[in-house]
């Protein structure tokens, strides 16, 4: 009886491994279903095509791209100009030119950048003297800025025409003290020593060196005319102090053709290129 109630210890095993293949199969049984229903969706989902996520909107991409803190840039900009002054007053031309030119980089549309690079191509020393071409050009800019045009560089365009015209007074107008058949001479005129040859070079190149400051000043003098205004009619004593200033356009235009000229000989001599 006792026997009966209480099972052996086989019987006991055994039952306990068939409970647990019975719950292994019966787990089994439900990962299958679940991988079936798991592999059904995968294919409804490949047979759709996926929709592409949202592109941003402009105005998004605009407010992530362009979102500076307010000040900073105009604060770099300041500083880089106070930076690039610096180095002016320490006749760091170069320096000076880096910093004003990454400050026009940073606001094109302001003109004082501008006004400080003319003013260091008017300090910078060069074979031909000052270039007052490159200073005219940088305080065209300047007064045609966008944004912020610096009208201080009106007042210094006109001391630029000024002491141009001044240097022009001084060594005529172009080409009146050297010519081009001096350059031509000098090439005929090689000695046979390295001496002879070298002084040579020398003349030839300060012939044409002196040619290109005499048409740049021409060029930039011819600008003069444009900035005082052109009479429409002929000069008369009567006029007022500007008008007696100004030239006819027939005047410009005879200034025009001798600066055409003065280029046409000067290209076909090779005596006027980037340097």
């Amino acid at each position: 009886y006792e026997e009966m109630l209480v099972p052996s210890s086989s019987q006991s095993y055994s039952q306990s491994q068939s409970q647990s293949q019975t719950q292994e199969s019966n787990a089994s049984s439900k990962g299958g279903k679940q991988q079936r229903k798991n592999i059904k969706n995968r294919k409804k989902q490949s047979s759709v095509a996926p929709t592409p996520p949202p592109a941003p909107s402009s105005q998004s991409v605009d407010s992530i791209a362009t979102h500076v803190p307010n000040g900073v840039v105009q604060n770099l900009h300041r500083f880089l100009i106070h930076l690039g002054d610096l180095h002016r007053y320490a006749s760091s031309f170069s320096k000076a030119e880096e910093g004003y030119t990454r400050a026009s980089r940073l606001a094109p549309g302001k003109g004082n950048p501008y006004n400080q690079l003319a003013v260091v191509a008017q300090l910078r020393d060069s074979p031909q003297g000052p270039l007052t071409a490159v200073a005219l050009y940088w305080y065209a800019r300047s007064l045609l800025a966008s944004r912020d045009p610096f009208e201080t560089s009106r007042a210094n365009l006109a001391r630029l025409f000024a002491t141009n015209r001044v240097w022009l007074e001084d060594h005529g107008t172009v080409g009146d003290d050297v010519s081009m058949t001096d350059a031509a001479a000098t090439n005929g005129s090689v000695g046979v020593n390295n001496g002879g040859k070298r002084a040579a070079l020398e003349r030839e190149r300060a012939v044409k060196s002196a040619l290109g400051r005499g048409f740049l000043a021409g060029f930039v003098d011819l600008h003069w005319e444009f900035f005082r205004g052109v009479s429409s009619t002929e000069r008369n004593d009567d006029d007022d102090v500007l008008k007696s200033q100004m030239t006819t356009p027939q005047g410009v235009m005879n200034r025009i053709d001798t600066l055409i000229e003065s280029l046409m000989s000067l290209l076909s001599s090779a005596a006027f290129g980037d340097a």
